[in-house]
């Protein structure tokens, strides 16, 4: 084993130590030790859950844009940005999964369906879209690009490629349109919702295919300008979700209905101004926009690399923004004082059980990636020998 993956496994198995934990933590007492309340029933899990699945979608769209319309500058990272989209997808329902107070009720959705219910539509395009990543998956197992690929799979491969552009796209508007429908809750109850996840999901994907290709094709010839076009790609993306935040915020304080500017006071000027300011509009927006967008600075990879970092924690602070903020302000007042309990406040912050067992889950997640990594190459080494 070489120093450099002796050093990546090490670290990995430090933080999987700690995310085991978390993760038994919370098989054994439930819900009972996350700070969820009657006024904040979604949290980090959710957060996270919405995260990841954009991470999935993003991910899938750019390895359809290789597989499916033969966009030849990223063939060199379309296994690369499936096996992102498989990974980021399973940690996603994993995050959702955990948030139930009774996981294995879950099963309901598939045993007892409810045809006029998004949840039941949303759980059948998951099974579709998980479907459609594992073909994928194994067709890639023996080859490294395209070319390698006999006309028949190619076909195949194509066939799915274009099949999956809805499914991933039905993942994460079907995720927005989640929230979308919540009419107690302004900051989500609008049209903009599902297409500003999409947005989000494009802009985060490309990002951490980006992290990825650093770090499992950075000695290849055509790494430079694999990263150049992922960064032109990105910068254009960013731009439209920049677009599609500023014109909802815009629309809901030029309106001045109190309920509806709530959250956005929480989240501009209240207790989570610095992930809005500092960590999704500073790193995730403005910061990459200046290097992707300048001829001089887009040609530094190490730059390149920090941008995407900055746009993967951004967006991550943005998916946080979402679920909370719009939470915290209760739907009628009077609740809040109405009774008294521990659960009966308008605040939220993560527990200790709630950041270990989401760190149980993405290592998990980075260990599924590593093992399917090693798979994708030994086939590739068995298939070239």
């Amino acid at each position: 084993m070489s120093a450099r993956r002796l050093t990546a496994v090490s670290v990995l198995v430090t933080l999987t130590i700690p995310g085991l934990y978390g993760l038994m933590w919370r098989v054994r007492s439930g819900l009972v030790d996350t700070d969820l309340s009657n006024h904040v029933a979604w949290g980090l899990w959710v957060a996270l859950y919405i995260y990841f699945l954009g991470l999935s979608a993003g991910g899938f769209v750019l390895s359809s844009l290789v597989y499916g319309l033969g966009v030849k500058q990223l063939e060199r990272v379309g296994k690369l940005a499936v096996l992102q989209a498989f990974v980021c997808m399973l940690m996603g329902v994993a995050f959702i999964w955990m948030d139930l107070g009774h996981p294995w009720r879950f099963l309901y959705v598939f045993t007892t369906p409810n045809p006029m219910s998004l949840l039941s539509w949303e759980a059948l395009v998951y099974l579709i879209y998980l479907a459609i990543l594992l073909a994928e998956l194994w067709i890639l197992r023996p080859v490294d690009s395209p070319e390698e690929l006999t006309p028949e799979k190619q076909r195949v491969l194509k066939a799915l490629a274009l099949a999956g552009i809805p499914a991933a796209v039905g993942v994460h508007w079907g995720t927005g349109a989640l929230f979308a429908v919540v009419k107690a809750r302004p900051e989500w109850n609008t049209g903009v919702t599902p297409v500003a996840f999409l947005a989000s999901a494009a802009v985060s994907g490309a990002a951490l295919l980006m992290v990825l290709t650093t770090l499992f094709k950075r000695d290849e010839e055509h790494f430079p300008e694999t990263m150049q076009f992922l960064a032109k790609l990105t910068a254009g993306v960013l731009i439209f979700d920049a677009l599609l935040l500023l014109s909802e915020a815009l629309v809901v304080w030029y309106g001045g209905v109190e309920h509806e500017v709530a959250a956005y006071r929480h989240m501009y000027f209240g207790p989570y101004w610095p992930v809005t300011w500092i960590l999704h509009a500073g790193f995730g927006l403005v910061i990459p926009f200046v290097i992707f967008m300048s001829p001089k600075l887009q040609k530094q990879v190490p730059l390149l690399v920090f941008a995407a970092v900055s746009i993967v924690l951004g967006i991550a602070g943005y998916r946080l923004n979402i679920v909370i903020p719009a939470q915290v302000d209760a739907p009628f007042h009077e609740m809040v004082t109405a009774y008294y309990h521990v659960r009966n406040v308008p605040d939220y912050f993560p527990t200790v059980m709630e950041w270990l067992s989401s760190l149980g889950v993405i290592a998990g997640g980075c260990w599924v990636f590593w093992l399917g990594r090693q798979l994708l190459e030994q086939q590739h080494v068995g298939h070239a020998s």
